[in-house]
């Protein structure tokens, strides 16, 4: 028996041998290779003409063309199926244009038009928040002429009555003077 067990115990560590067989050594996993994904072209819509006129128009206004602002603005409000937003930049910019007491262009009139024309056009749109406050200011210029010119013709009328009230006062201080050499008959220095 001792035989027997000394094959047994030879058997099972030699490989391929015996009863006792060790299970296989893994293979190494073979090296993961990361592959990155194909580029993606993100191809953007060419920009609407609205938007390339009213850029020139503020690059025109930022080099002190403001005629060549004025009229690149024009020619945008007059594009056909143009966005109701880019409208509303585009009012916006020839209201402050015309609104801007610097200008060889301002006209209140005219910027009154375009923000008024902005206000109910694209009400929602943020260029109509500031048009707005443009349009109160506007009209709180003109009150503030209005009231000028009202004040200077007051100060004018003011000025005329003090005047006539000056000659009066002189006459009348004539006239007493005559009315006391006549009282008194002598002639007063």
């Amino acid at each position: 028996m001792r035989r027997w067990l000394a094959v047994v115990l030879l058997s099972a560590g030699l490989p391929g041998c015996g009863a006792f067989r060790r299970p296989p050594e893994p293979e190494p996993p073979a090296p993961v290779v990361a592959v990155p994904p194909p580029p993606v072209a993100i191809v953007l819509p060419a920009p609407a003409p609205i938007v390339l006129l009213l850029d020139a128009a503020r690059r025109a206004r930022a080099e002190g063309d403001l005629a060549g602002s004025a009229r690149l603005l024009n020619e945008a409000i007059m594009l056909p199926d143009s966005d109701l937003a880019d409208r509303a930049w585009v009012r916006l910019e020839l209201g402050l244009l015309h609104a801007d007491p610097a200008s060889p262009l301002h006209n209140d009139d005219e910027a009154e038009f375009h923000l008024t024309r902005l206000a109910t056009e694209s009400p929602e749109a943020p260029a109509a928040a500031i048009g707005g406050v443009l349009l109160r200011l506007i009209d709180q210029e003109r009150a503030a002429a209005r009231d000028g010119a009202a004040a200077a013709a007051s100060a004018a009328e003011l000025s005329e009555a003090l005047a006539a009230a000056r000659t009066t006062l002189a006459r009348r201080e004539q006239e007493l003077e005559r009315i006391k050499e006549i009282l008194l008959g002598e002639t007063v220095p």
